[in-house]
């Protein structure tokens, strides 16, 4: 088993009397003779900490935590073979805000929903509430939407649910704003705008990348790879419940 650390930069270009901004994101992981992840694995954005695990063969397995720009948990997830399984905790302001528990991927038994200024509500199980778990069932809108954290601009601290998303919009679009333009691209004058679609899982990661409506192909896969490289956000949430939630951004190139 070996330990790497891949230090990822990207970088947005400013005008020539500013300083390139350089955001530096590392992962450290191990990985077996077949080159799959095994063993412990850290997640790093800008020198923090976003989430750490471990995985059994290229597979999630043990307990996974994810955090805030903050260093706050957000959430406390479980795995075994590459999907859910055993407790499932979000927290909110560093306190419990959805628990309960999953068997092979699906809800089970009792969850209990705390809401700000209420009275934890328990729900039992059912067809309906394991719905929201497939990924057939996508929301582009939601009560509380997925929130992307950068350094300076903290959402989460925000307590209005309209400013607190508005906030997380922003910040999606500041981290597109920091890509690094293609050498080959520049070299060419080639601009074009790449419209890229995604899903952000009830666990806050990317997945489902594609292009919706392409441009030069260089600038398809600096978009695709700029997109797979952003950090873990906060779930997105309808009543309580986080929820696959469905993007489509534009990312524009454009030689100054």
């Amino acid at each position: 088993m070996v330990l790497s650390t891949f230090p990822l930069t990207a970088q947005r270009k400013k005008k020539s009397n500013a300083n390139v901004y350089q955001p530096k994101v590392v992962e450290k992981c191990a990985y077996n003779a077949d080159s799959l992840n095994h063993g412990p694995y850290e997640y790093y954005f800008e020198n923090r900490i976003r989430m750490k695990g471990f995985y059994t063969n290229g597979r999630k397995d043990s307990t996974w935590l994810f955090y805030a720009n903050n260093n706050t948990l957000i959430l406390e997830a479980n795995y075994k073979n590459g999907v859910l399984q055993g407790k499932y905790t979000l927290y909110k302001n560093s306190n419990p805000y959805v628990t309960g528990m999953y068997k092979m991927g699906e809800r089970e038994s009792k969850w209990v929903y705390y809401p700000e200024g209420g009275k934890p509500k328990v729900t039992t199980i059912n067809d309906e509430l394991r719905s929201f778990e497939k990924k057939s069932d996508l929301f582009t809108i939601v009560e509380e939407m997925p929130i992307l954290e950068i350094d300076g601009h903290n959402c989460l601290e925000i307590s209005d649910v309209k400013e607190r998303n508005d906030c997380g919009s922003l910040n999606v679009q500041r981290y597109i704003a920091m890509i690094r333009y293609p050498q080959y691209a520049k070299e060419n004058t080639i601009e074009g705008t790449v419209y890229v679609k995604f899903i952000r899982t009830q666990t806050g990661m990317v997945e489902n990348i594609s292009i919706h409506k392409g441009a030069h192909e260089v600038l398809n896969i600096a978009a695709m790879e700029h997109i797979a490289k952003m950090p873990n956000f906060y779930p997105g949430l309808t009543n309580g419940r986080p929820v696959f939630v469905q993007y489509m951004v534009p990312i524009r190139f454009k030689l100054n």
